[in-house]
């Protein structure tokens, strides 16, 4: 296989393994990153640089924007301009600094044993799209080790995801509609050809997701 400067399997080879191609980069509403303390074994640090916190007028929330990003962080989808939306799935309230985010994120590191911190940029449409980006635990867990399962459900969809998964510690939801996984298309892909594309990447995994607003209620997932 040919081999991108992360690690992982160049895109167009793992389209080639399944008969899919590369889509289109996409602009996702939110994004996060997910990884567990000192898993797997690198000298890959993190860091994350943040902007003042802004208040835009009197009535908006102050908004902790992203900077710069290094290491692990720099794996993912999340890039300058966006802005934090939680650390270990608590949300980012409007008296953190950035600062305090950062002490946050390592505090969170250490003592829960993982870190998994989400940003957002601009929201539009009905539907939203959002990146979760994990690093593999192990280089060679298998699909059913991941803990998330997959189905045909109309689309390509999330059916469950074990409560002790690394996917749980992320932002995915069950029902949320798999668009991509590493920037290849799982349009029309079956369950077992999406568990050949994760069971062949050993470090960075990056799903791109569609949640859709319910009917009802008009929130989202």
């Amino acid at each position: 296989f040919a081999i991108v400067d992360d690690g992982s399997i160049a895109p167009t080879e793992l389209a080639s393994m399944v008969g899919s191609v590369v889509g289109q980069p996409h602009n996702p509403y939110l994004k996060c990153i997910t990884f567990l303390k000192n898993e797997p074994e690198t000298d890959i640090g993190w860091d994350m640089i943040f902007t003042d916190p802004e208040r835009h007028n009197r009535k908006s929330k102050q908004k902790i924007y992203v900077e710069n990003v290094e290491g692990l962080f720099a794996m993912s989808k999340i890039e300058p301009g966006d802005y934090l939306k939680s650390i270990n799935g608590r949300k980012c309230g409007p008296s953190l600094s950035g600062e305090r985010a950062l002490e946050r994120m390592k505090k969170c590191y250490e003592t829960e044993g993982y870190l998994s911190v989400s940003t957002a940029n601009k929201e539009s449409g009905n539907d939203i799209l959002i990146d979760v980006t994990i690093i593999k635990p192990r280089s060679n867990m298998t699909y059913e080790e991941m803990g998330m399962v997959v189905w045909i459900w109309g689309k390509l969809c999330v059916k469950s995801i074990d409560k002790e998964s690394i996917y749980a510690k992320t932002v995915l939801k069950e029902n949320d509609e798999l668009i991509s996984i590493n920037d290849v298309k799982l349009e029309n892909l079956k369950p077992e050809q999406y568990a050949e594309l994760v069971n062949a990447l050993t470090f960075k995994i990056t799903l791109t997701v569609l949640r859709r607003r319910q009917r009802i209620t008009g929130m989202f997932g």
